[in-house]
């Protein structure tokens, strides 16, 4: 099973590589980069057109460029937000296609696999989880409007998928062992759906914070004639000194704090996390 992570970043370094080349870069070259993951024909076709959409000329290669809707055409995305689906976009259709090489499991089958599983019997796990992989696609899919990547849920899903088959094996109980994996992997998707949400909801608190605590000191500072201190900031806001203090080690704009009247001091601020 490819690595995600691992796959993106070598993406990422071929088109760095192509770049010290003029933006020019053979097929055997990029065979050779990835050689120690197994790739079909297929795969690498994904690869090159990825490249030749992102200016990279692959010697040998027939770049046919997508045909974009009008839709596609007035989207105002990012170039960076760009980049990011699109290697997500070629890593899902590769995985998919290593998932096409597997038989699917037969009703039958996987009810005596779960029966055997539940007894304990170590064989059952391999093939449980291969054909499993599909269904965890599947799932993925109902989430498709959460605002998180189908390939993270995918990712987050299986590892759902891999503990839910552990906690079954050997449970020697009665139990349905496929309702049981379907919410092993549903919860592992929610908990990221969850975890996503809340840090999209922090970001937001944040941002908001921040815009606040600038317009504040602008206004006070023509107000009062000088930089306002941190007291005088929190009493305006209504936001505690200390909040005020960790707000401003996130921010990414420069805002002046003084001590009083006599001394001018500013805090520096470090520039924030990038926001996902």
């Amino acid at each position: 099973m490819l690595d995600k992570g691992k796959f993106i970043e070598m993406l990422t370094s071929i088109v760095e590589i192509a770049k010290t080349q003029e933006n020019t870069i053979s097929q055997d070259e990029i065979k050779q980069y990835f050689s120690d993951i197994e790739l079909e024909e297929e795969h690498y076709d994904h690869i090159y057109q990825y490249l030749s959409e992102n200016n990279i000329k692959v010697k040998g290669f027939l770049y046919v460029p997508k045909q974009q809707g009008a839709e596609e055409k007035e989207q105002e995305d990012s170039e960076e937000s760009k980049e990011i689906e699109s290697k997500n976009s070629i890593y899902l259709n590769m995985y998919l296609q290593e998932l096409a090489d597997i038989e699917a499991l037969e009703e039958q089958e996987e009810i005596e696999l779960l029966m055997a599983l539940i007894n304990g019997e170590e064989y059952a796990k391999k093939r449980l989880t291969e054909g499993w992989l599909i269904k965890v696609v599947e799932l993925a899919k109902n989430y498709k409007d959460k605002n998180v990547l189908i390939e993270d849920l995918i990712q987050e899903g299986n590892i759902g998928l891999l503990g839910g088959i552990e906690s079954l094996c050997g449970k020697k109980e009665a139990i349905d062992g496929a309702l049981y994996l379907k919410e092993s992997v549903l919860l592992a998707m929610e908990h990221m759906i969850d975890e996503s949400m809340t840090e999209n909801d922090w970001e937001s608190t944040v941002l908001a914070k921040t815009n606040l605590i600038s317009e504040a000191a602008k206004f006070l500072a023509e107000d009062l004639g000088r930089v306002a201190t941190l007291k005088e900031l929190a009493d305006y806001t209504k936001i505690e000194e200390n909040e005020i203090k960790d707000i401003l080690n996130l921010s990414l704009d420069a805002i002046k704090i003084g001590e009083g009247e006599e001394k001018h001091s500013k805090i520096q601020v470090k520039k924030a996390p990038k926001i996902k």
